[in-house]
């Protein structure tokens, strides 16, 4: 075996001798440059049998930048591989009729692209039917507050019309707020179509039927009268905005459906002896649209 360097990038190669021979033409596989071997090639000279068994090596007379170049390895099937490519596919740098020849790219497989986009599309279509014609996302869709709107052609009007309202009004004596005004009751759906996100508007009014206090809460929440006496404002509050009611009771609500709601009034004005209750807001669930 025979040390070759390149004269123009100084990669240093090794050959055997029947290749490495004076007027060999090679090319580096490299940087290309095709070269003629001269006899009195400097960076030739012959490799010792304990070089090639793995030993020391003898010295190597080239200038310290040369030395650190990378040397290619013949491996068992007589090929020349560079420091750093993968032996396992025996097609590196090659000599072929006295040149040094790096392997034509693999052609990649477009098998490959093809399955990953079956594969998409796939989980897309799945993905658009679990949201547009099942129930296992309303509660996602609830979340990201997801409105008909003018998408479902309907009005909002036309959304709240025939719903129906059953409600009361009580006076409960909770001990951190004082007397505290409780108006609940329960919404049916008379609809031909699902309905969701039902709010509803309950008012205190005077005597002569004038709105002295409103206040809008979503329906699907109520709590118990124990609730109502001992919890503080913020307490009952928190509870009926309670996101896990809501997305149980108030969400994809058929016809005939029913949905219970509760407002609290903390601080009634005294003239308040009556009260209404109407609904303000709903939508149609997404996969109805």
């Amino acid at each position: 075996m025979r040390k070759i360097a390149c004269p123009k990038c100084s990669t240093v190669f090794k050959l055997p001798e029947n290749v490495a021979r004076p007027g060999a033409r090679l090319r580096c596989s490299v940087c290309k440059h095709v070269f003629v071997l001269e006899e009195t090639e400097n960076l030739s000279q012959p490799v010792s049998d304990r070089e090639e068994k793995g030993g020391q090596q003898d010295s190597f007379p080239v200038n310290s930048a040369l030395q650190t170049q990378p040397v290619a390895e013949r491996n068992d099937s007589g090929t020349l591989r560079m420091p750093g490519e993968e032996a396992a596919d025996n097609e590196s740098c090659a000599v072929k009729n006295g040149e040094l020849r790096m392997p034509p790219a693999p052609k990649s497989s477009g098998f490959g692209w093809l399955a990953a986009l079956i594969i998409l599309c796939a989980l897309g279509g799945g993905s658009w039917w679990l949201w547009t014609q099942t129930s296992y996302l309303d509660s996602v869709k609830v979340m990201l507050n997801l409105k008909a709107g003018a998408n479902s052609g309907i009005s909002s009007q036309e959304l709240i019309r025939d719903i129906g309202i059953t409600a009361k009004q009580s006076s409960i004596k909770n001990e951190k707020c004082g007397d505290i005004c409780v108006v609940e009751g329960t919404l049916m759906n008379n609809a031909s179509s699902p309905r969701e996100n039902i709010r509803v508007e309950a008012s205190l009014m005077d005597k002569d039927g004038r709105v002295l206090i409103a206040k809008t809460q979503i329906a699907g929440t109520v709590i118990t009268p124990f609730q109502l006496r001992v919890l503080s404002e913020q307490e009952i509050e928190t509870l009926l905005t309670n996101r896990i009611d809501v997305l149980a009771n108030n969400t994809n609500v058929h016809p005939g459906g029913q949905v219970p709601f509760m407002v609290v009034f903390y601080r009634a004005p005294a003239e308040a002896v009556n009260y209404n209750v109407k609904v303000v807001a709903a939508s149609v669930p997404v996969r109805n649209q």
